[in-house]
């Protein structure tokens, strides 16, 4: 993935940069820079992007690690979320205004040792409830790596799916994920 190198802690967003003006890029660039945090925009087109139908947001292993801990400065902390909360927020608005039907997350990307996480980030949440939904991510991604990680032998993926009407989420291998969602298209047909 590609961060700023100038930095140890880094954001990269792929895809996102058409969604955004200039302007708003720079001044989350420049607030995640005052607490020593790289962002860095990227264009990528890829089968994967088509399939999850998503703009993935990077974290490195740095930023990660400091985010599960719970070790980030809090305002370095409400500068990611800002960051965030602003690039789901311009992305519903561009498909809301285009008439698009189906609904992008973004989502973020995690990697904790031989475990990746995709987490979608849910647009439809104001600022209390994103920090709210941020808050149980951070303490999933630290069940996973404190439980799940030391036993994983080769790599392994999860996603993490929030669930609007109880406000938890739930992480699952991306297999399991396949699995449910083809058993919900079946049932839909036969519906």
């Amino acid at each position: 993935m590609f961060f700023d190198e100038k930095f140890e802690s880094g954001i990269s967003a792929r895809n996102v940069s058409h969604f955004l003006p200039p302007e708003e890029r720079k001044a989350l660039e420049e607030e995640l820079n005052r607490h020593g945090i790289g962002l860095v925009f990227f264009e990528q087109r890829s089968a994967q992007a088509s399939i999850f139908k998503t703009i993935v947001v990077y974290l490195n292993e740095h930023l990660t690690e400091l985010f599960i801990t719970g070790l980030l400065a809090p305002a370095a902390y409400d500068a990611i979320k800002t960051t965030l909360l602003c690039l789901t927020k311009h992305i519903a608005i561009f498909f809301r205004k285009h008439g698009k039907k189906e609904e992008t997350y973004p989502n973020m990307r995690i990697t904790i040792g031989k475990a990746e996480v995709i987490a979608p980030i849910p647009s439809n949440l104001n600022e209390k409830q994103f920090s709210a939904y941020l808050t149980i991510l951070q303490s999933t991604l630290k069940e996973l790596s404190n439980n799940v990680v030391p036993k994983i032998k080769k790599y392994e993926c999860f996603i993490v799916e929030y669930n609007d009407a109880t406000t938890k989420l739930s992480m699952k291998t991306v297999t399991k994920y396949g699995m449910e969602r083809v058993a919900k298209q079946r049932n839909a047909k036969d519906d």
